[in-house]
């Protein structure tokens, strides 16, 4: 196993708020203290996550399609804030590698 790795899978089949995609967010990437639960805050730590020791970094979207079909304005926030971090950790020379899937 590789120790320098860390894999976090979201699960996003039962959130259907906004409020729900951040508190599963801050408690699957285990938020510093100061995470203040809004968008601000969370493009802050994404664009962070220096808390978490490990080098790799994948992150896993899951069921963004079922959740396009059952809530449309919650797939565009969550696929459009993935779609920017994807974006910012590629394009970007950092200590960390990550990887966001959806």
């Amino acid at each position: 196993m590789n120790t320098n790795k860390k894999i976090i899978d979201i699960n996003l089949l039962k959130l259907k708020t906004k409020q729900n995609f951040l508190n599963t967010l801050n408690q699957e990437l285990n938020f510093p203290s100061y995470f203040g639960s809004n968008l601000d805050a969370l493009d802050e730590c994404m664009r962070d996550l220096s808390w978490i020791q490990e080098k790799e970094i994948i992150l896993n979207f899951n069921n963004i399609n079922k959740l396009k079909d059952r809530n449309s304005e919650l797939y565009h926030l969550i696929h459009d804030a993935s779609s920017f971090y994807k974006q910012y950790w590629e394009e970007n020379n950092h200590e960390k590698i990550v990887t966001i899937n959806f």
